[in-house]
């Protein structure tokens, strides 16, 4: 119940500021007062909320800027996440749930948490699909259904993706991932191993594969998915191998919208707007040694 009243309080009072009501009129003195309360303060509330249940201090500097719509930065050694009020107004009109712009933050948060803000590059699939884990994972110990940890996926991430997001529902599994992460230690003893919290059914996976400038490893199973495996080694699919569009290529590596020649060599291609290529990344064959009787 402490988690509901706190939700409606913070972010009951973010909508009715721009709920459209005819006020009278205010002076800019005014009119930053209420930006200030209805977006900087709250957003502040909301982020030491999230922190609370990592046990971990709130030290991250939230800022109202002109992006699209949330990210995570790291400034003169100094870790913000910075959001666009118009944007978080729009998720919770047309979600007419505030779990939604908890879960965006939650999110963010989770960039800097997971490292991913330490090295200046672009993200990957990889670490959106952990960040979107710790989301699932945080709306859970606030109180939130799975449905609630969703909505904001579910609303206002598109179908078709890009090399750094991966598709729609590889982000709604790694939500609901972390939010079953989550429930489950609600009857398990901490001493307990991570087996007795995630049995999984063994993948056998037949490539590795690597992209450039992404730490995280992938690997094709032998059902032709590219697959990641989370920390807790639960495999999400985020793309899959079929037959090549080309007599060049051995395979066509499927990434939602996207399609990329993998050649003889294991060398993944990306042709450009131009028609200029670039290789991307690199297949390996997984060789597995036999046990010697």
């Amino acid at each position: 119940m402490t988690r509901i009243l706190f939700l409606a309080f913070f972010f009951g009072s973010f909508i009715n500021v721009f709920a459209g009501e005819k006020k009278p009129p205010q002076s800019i003195d005014t009119l930053q007062s209420v930006h200030f309360d209805a977006i900087d303060q709250k957003a502040k509330i909301a982020v030491g909320k999230i922190m609370q249940y990592t046990g971990l201090p709130q030290n991250f500097i939230i800022v109202n800027e002109d992006v699209r719509t949330a990210v995570a930065y790291i400034k003169n050694r100094k870790r913000y996440i910075a959001y666009n009020d118009d944007f978080i107004k729009r998720i919770l009109d047309e979600t007419q749930t505030d779990w939604s712009a908890v879960s965006i933050l939650a999110h963010e948060l989770a960039h800097h948490l997971a490292g991913h803000t330490i090295n200046i590059r672009e993200q990957s699939p990889g670490d959106e699909l952990e960040c979107d884990i710790f989301s699932g994972f945080i709306l859970y110990r606030m109180g939130a259904t799975m449905e609630e940890a969703n909505v904001a996926m579910e609303k206002f991430v598109p179908d078709t993706t890009n090399k750094i997001h991966p598709p729609k529902s590889a982000r709604l599994q790694a939500i609901k991932t972390g939010w079953l992460q989550a429930k489950a230690l609600d009857n398990v003893d901490a001493a307990i191993s991570s087996d007795a919290v995630n049995t999984k059914k063994e993948v056998k996976m037949t490539y590795e594969l690597t992209l450039t400038g992404d730490d995280n490893l992938y690997f094709i199973d032998d059902n032709d998915r590219v697959i990641w495996f989370d920390n807790y080694g639960t495999p999400i699919v985020i793309g899959m191998i079929k037959e090549p569009e080309s007599k060049s290529y051995q395979w066509t590596y499927s990434y939602q919208d996207k399609n990329y020649g993998v050649d003889f060599k294991g060398k993944i291609w990306r042709s450009s707007n131009h028609g200029a290529m670039a290789i991307i990344g690199q297949v390996f064959k997984i060789i597995v040694k036999e046990e010697e009787e």
